[in-house]
């Protein structure tokens, strides 16, 4: 459990928790304990990603962490307030050749982040923010012809630099692993 209590006025005090399952955090607890060093931390990189984005661009902000099984989507309101919601697809049936199986994906993924929104009550934001292992593998040349959809601005998280061997075919379809390594890294920092 992350755990934060998040001050303000009546509307916007609130404590913030993050659940795990528990399996998961003991699978991670004891790997870590068998590397014999006293500090040791596991979190959910995607939870700081969204953060950054709404301390930069403020207001609502949505992160899809595009996987090949299941994609999550972020909501995060100014006021920290977060929801997570997992979809059950991802990208696996659509990545090919043909570009157009790729704007099939983001038509899907934009109804449900549409329904979702307009559940939760919320505005369409003005981006939505796109990372994660699948978003990597898909065949797309321009996100401009897919309207509010934008990758996840690298710059932010930019501190690392990559071995001039490694194949730029490697470097492409990872870079949303490069991008949550580094802003680990640099959380971890501070």
């Amino acid at each position: 459990i992350q755990y934060s209590r998040v001050s303000g006025n009546k509307l916007t005090s609130f404590h913030r928790v993050v659940y795990v399952n528990k399996t998961i955090l003991d699978s991670w607890i004891e790997v870590i304990s068998q590397l014999d060093n006293p500090i040791a931390g596991v979190t959910c990189s995607s939870i700081h990603l969204v953060e950054e984005l709404t301390n930069k661009y403020g207001a609502l902000t949505v992160l899809c962490d595009i996987e090949l099984s299941y994609t999550t989507v972020y909501i995060e309101m100014e006021n920290c307030e977060l929801n997570t919601i997992k979809l059950p697809f991802g990208t696996s049936i659509y990545i090919s050749e043909d570009s157009e199986l790729a704007l099939q994906f983001f038509q899907r993924l934009e109804k449900s982040i549409l329904s979702i929104l307009k559940k939760l009550k919320y505005k369409k934001p003005n981006s939505i923010y796109l990372i994660g292992q699948g978003f990597d593998k898909l065949n797309i040349k321009s996100l401009e012809l897919i309207g509010k959809f934008k990758e996840y601005p690298k710059e932010i998280f930019n501190k690392f630099e990559l071995d001039k061997k490694i194949d730029p075919e490697t470097i492409n379809n990872n870079t949303s692993n490069f991008i949550r390594l580094s802003s680990i890294t640099q959380i971890a920092n501070k």
